[in-house]
Parts: structure tokens; sequence; C-alpha cells
């Protein structure tokens, strides 16, 4: 069994443990009065496997491969509906100046969250737009960071995409890389830095790069977004 459908079947059956786990402190709870050794016993057990269940969910980026990190990203990606659905999937796209991983194209017209509630009172927007995965090997530099940007904007005038959201994973960040990150102010381009091994995220000061943050639930990673933060890194 790869390494890849052992985490997929552990976390299923954490899954399964927590549904379990409510099971037996409802039932608990409700057996006390009449049997209190028994329904004291099921709740402790049921606390037990919740504590079992969060700590292996927390630990999902923890216990994935390297190489699967990027694979995750687009999952998660790929399941959010509240920006857009995403209806297209390409991988290993050259671009102008980087090769991008995963392009996701979705539309907006069929999205419901909180992405649209801005925008939601002007009017009932049909966009097309992309979420770009770039994966380097190596630490990410100042170079990396302005080609992915500049093939970005490359890509979304040739293909008439309203928004681009922009990943960039890689074994760490060079601090001009960082740097450039920050000074992206181009309200059409979302732009993260990832470093899964060390959990930081570095995020571009935008409305759009912020949605990335959401789409991507990495509550376990560190967020750098000035460059005082840096600092202490």
């Amino acid at each position: 069994m790869s390494k890849k459908t052992y985490e997929k079947d552990k976390i299923i059956s954490a899954k399964s443990l927590g549904g379990v786990a409510a099971v037996l402190l409802i039932i608990g709870v409700f057996i006390i009065l009449a049997y209190p050794y028994i329904g004291i016993s099921m709740i402790f057990i049921g606390i037990g496997s919740l504590i079992y269940t969060m700590r292996t969910q927390r630990g999902r980026i923890e216990t994935l491969a390297e190489e699967d990190f990027v694979d995750y990203l687009r999952t998660r990606v790929k399941k959010n509906k509240g920006i857009a659905i995403w209806y297209d999937i390409q991988e290993d796209v050259s671009l102008y100046k980087a090769k991008a991983k995963y392009i996701l194209t979705g539309n907006t017209g069929k999205a419901d969250g909180v992405f649209l509630a801005r925008i939601a009172a002007v009017m009932t927007p049909q966009w097309d737009v992309v979420t770009m995965i770039f994966n380097f090997k190596d630490w990410v530099t100042k170079s990396n960071v302005v080609d992915v940007v500049k093939s970005a904007e490359r890509y979304m005038l040739e293909k008439k995409v309203k928004f681009a959201f922009v990943i960039v994973n890689g074994r760490g960040f060079e601090r001009p890389a960082k740097d450039v990150t920050l000074n992206v102010r181009t309200r059409e381009i979302g732009l993260v830095l990832s470093d899964p091994k060390r959990k930081i995220i570095v995020r571009a000061d935008t409305w759009l790069s912020k949605q990335i943050l959401k789409m991507l639930k990495l509550k376990d990673f560190k967020t750098l977004t000035t460059e005082r933060e840096f600092e202490f890194d």
C-alpha cells in the first residue's frame, strides 16, 4: 500500500471513529443517571476517541509526503465552491516564463460564497478565474516570483481571465522573494508562497491573497504578511 493510500485510509478511519465517539457521548449522557458507572465510562471513551480524531485530522499536513503536498493544494482548491465552480484542470503547463504544475479554471457564475458577496449588489458576474499552482524543488528566489507573476499576467490577458489565484510552493524562500511577494499590489492577482516543511505562508497584501488562504485552510501554518515578521523567521 502506498503512503498516499495509507494516509487516505487513515483519515477515513479517523472520521469513522469520530462518529462512533459522538454516539458514545450522547448515549453516555442519557444513561448516566440510571447507570452512573456505565455512563461515565462511555463518556470517557467517547472523549478519548474524539481527541484521537482531532489529532489525526490536525496531523494530516504533517504526514503528507512532500511530493503529495501540491496535490493536496489542488484538491483543496477543487473542493472550494465559494469562489467559483472549477470545471477544468491542466497539469504541467508551460507558460511565458514559468511552468505551472496545475492550472484550475473556474467560473464565478455558479459560486455561492463570501467571494461574491462584495460584488453581488452591483452585478451577477460570469467571470472565468484561474488558480495557478507552481512547485519549485528548491528555495524560491526573487526571480522565480517575478517570472510567476509575469506568466500569470500574460495568461490572464491571453485567456481573458478576470482573476488569478497564484500559489508558489517551495522548500523555503529567499528574503528577496518574500519582499517581492509583499509588494505585489495587482488587484487581479492573489499571491501566496507556501513552505510545507517549515509550515510557513507568505501572503501578498491583497484581498485576493486572503481568499487563497481561505481556500487552502492551512490552519497549522504561520502566515507572514509584514517585513518585520521576517526578522524572527
